[in-house]
């Protein structure tokens, strides 16, 4: 599936386009992918850190539920990824 070859690729990240070409719902597929717990830990934090990959309401919306989810380390990463992604700077 291209959400398991996306999420299990090193070194490589894929732009906005590449996903949207091969997932129909990128935002809410990376948003759920980082809440399953069958995924591998590696997984599920690639999958909150692409959320970065779009910057809009959507993701920002979805990486503010993440900081709900049970995984203390989904919760860090949801954190980190906001304010690296959305966070203010000398603007």
């Amino acid at each position: 599936a291209p959400l398991d070859g996306i999420l299990r690729a090193m070194d490589v990240v894929p732009t906005a386009e590449q996903m949207n070409a091969v997932l129909p719902e990128p935002v809410t597929m990376l948003r759920d992918a980082a809440l399953d717990t069958a995924r591998s830990t590696y997984e599920r934090a690639r999958a909150v850190t692409l959320l970065s990959v779009y910057p809009t309401a959507e993701s920002r919306l979805a990486l503010n539920e993440l900081l709900g989810a049970a995984d203390q380390d989904v919760r860090r990463l949801a954190l980190w990824t906001l304010a690296r992604t959305f966070g203010n700077t000398q603007d």
